[in-house]
């Protein structure tokens, strides 16, 4: 796999936690959360693709994923 591929991939599983906090679980409060830290309800491919370049921020985000879904099972 390639740099651009791998990049691409992360943008893509950004694009898809996205998807499901806002239309899988949809409550007011986990998307509030999620637009405060995660990723904006008007976000981009290439503000998606600058995300995915940031181990930081990425990995910021996908912990912040896995709490709010965490949470969202209880």
């Amino acid at each position: 796999m390639t740099k651009s591929e791998f990049l691409t991939l992360r943008a893509n599983i950004l694009g898809g936690m996205n998807d499901y906090i806002r239309n899988v679980i949809n409550l007011e409060g986990v998307t509030a959360n999620w637009d405060m830290g995660g990723v904006p309800a008007d976000v981009t491919e290439g503000k998606l693709m600058r995300i995915a370049t940031n181990d930081e921020e990425w990995g910021r985000i996908c912990y912040l994923f896995g709490n709010l879904v965490a949470g969202f099972g209880n």
